[in-house]
């Protein structure tokens, strides 16, 4: 077994409850030990706030060693009761952890039993071991749909409707800003966007979700979600893979939603041109304050998939820098490889041997280290190696420790332009401490004469 220092990515367990405590009218409830509810609090993503129900204020079993040796049904039987007294909800889900899976407790048992006293109450098998994060997200929203829409009967579809998929709470650093991006994109070119998470999602968006004319893709994780609702629902999917940043790839985003469901080529060209001029008036500015201030010119990016993917493509084609290292942490799997070297194609230069899949932090910090890079795009666990290389340090991946994200993105048009501005602006105080230790170096060499 390997071992792996400082792991990014939360366990299958988590990935699950926090999906589903993104989304109106749910109320998670924990069977499992009492350290399960508490991880993501202590992951370091409380720095992304939280929805009504999460961390510390999840429902939960608690479980003890009696209950392992004698079984835990009647503490859930309990805890379902109770929750159903003291917290309002449309749905309450029973999510449970590792222990009660290895114990063999009945839990979808005690969900039927509520069900038939009239309750809203399903069961998610949970256990952490069973993947990371992101397919915990997957298989929520999996659950989800199949509570929904249960029928084979026959769907009318809304031919203006799109459902997203892809992007993972926590997971994604800016995922309440990106999902609003992308809907308002999208609503600007006359559709209409179920979310399902966040400020605008909900259990409508989920019941609703059979009814779209197409599933749109932003990373590896949205597939099989977007896969079922094709299999089960004949909704047809499109994989651009990942979250687009800047005009370039948020124009060729547009234009393949636009296509595929035959949209107004009149309408999506007026939008996408007035895009297009404003972006362009506020990247060249940008452009030049930066040349202005210093003359870095290559990069590395530490982060999920899509994010490594729309930076790079963003930083290397309108801004005209260069990819040093490009770290994929969350999937740890090379057989990707060919995919991500396939989004990026029609990049200048040749990256094959800058790819690394990998979510330990020595060997992230070895990486980074042994390379020429100038700007470190990653998370606060490369806050170390950024000073040891006097690299400037753009928050973009979990875990942030320092830095507050609620509603920002660097996804879609404006997307590009916040980017520059926060590279510039760590940048300016990059070169600064630069000047002054040098100034401080000199100083102290001319005291010596």
């Amino acid at each position: 077994m390997t071992y792996v220092e400082s792991p990014r990515n939360g366990c299958f367990f988590q990935g699950v409850i926090e999906t589903l405590s993104t989304i109106e009218g749910v109320i998670p409830i924990v069977h499992s030990t009492k350290g399960c509810s508490i991880q993501s609090y202590l992951s370091g993503r409380e720095f992304q706030g939280g929805d009504k129900i999460h961390a510390l204020e999840i429902p939960s079993s608690n479980i003890t060693e009696k209950h392992v040796v004698f079984g835990g049904t009647s503490r859930l039987r309990e805890q379902i009761k109770n929750t159903l007294q003291v917290v309002d909800g449309k749905l309450y889900v029973v999510v449970t952890g590792c222990t009660p899976e290895l114990v063999g407790d009945d839990v979808l048992y005690m969900a039927k039993e509520s069900r038939d006293q009239g309750n809203n109450v399903i069961h998610i098998n949970a256990p952490g071991f069973k993947g990371n994060s992101q397919s915990g997200y997957e298989i929520a929203g999996i659950e989800l749909l199949n509570n929904f829409n249960n029928t084979n009967e026959i769907v009318e579809k809304n031919k203006n409707l799109v459902n997203i998929f892809g992007i993972v709470p926590n997971s994604d650093l800016y995922w309440r800003g990106s999902l609003e991006s992308i809907k308002a994109i999208l609503e600007a070119i006359g559709l209409k966007v179920n979310t399902f998470l966040g400020l605008h999602g909900g259990l409508d968006e989920w019941e609703n979700a059979s009814k779209a004319a197409l599933n749109i893709v932003l990373s590896p994780w949205g597939h099989s979600i977007a896969k079922h609702l094709e299999e089960r629902y004949n909704v047809p999917f499109i994989d651009f893979g990942y979250l687009p940043v800047g005009e370039v790839d948020t124009k060729e985003f547009i234009l393949k939603v636009a296509s595929e469901l035959s949209l107004d080529t009149q309408k999506v060209k007026e939008y996408t041109d007035y895009e297009i001029k404003r972006t362009s008036y506020y990247t060249f500015s940008a452009i030049n304050i930066y040349k202005k201030y210093s003359d870095r010119k290559r990069f590395s990016v530490v982060g999920n998939f899509s994010t490594v993917v729309g930076l790079t493509k963003f930083l290397t084609k309108e801004v005209g820098i260069i990819p040093e290292r490009l770290i994929v942490s969350d999937i740890i799997d090379t057989s990707l490889k060919e995919r991500l070297l396939e989004y990026l194609a029609d990049l200048s230069i040749d990256i094959r041997e800058n790819i690394y899949f990998s979510d330990n932090l020595g060997q992230i910090q070895d990486i980074l280290g042994g390379s020429n890079t100038e700007i470190i795009f990653g998370s606060s666990l490369e806050k170390n190696v950024s000073e040891e290389l006097f690299s400037p340090l753009v928050i973009v991946s979990t875990p942030s420790l320092e830095e507050i994200f609620l509603s920002k993105s660097y996804t879609g048009f404006n997307g590009g332009i916040s980017l520059l501005e926060d590279l510039i602006n760590k940048v300016y105080v990059t070169e600064n401490k630069v000047r002054l230790k040098a100034e401080e170096g000199i100083r102290k060499l001319v005291s010596q004469f």
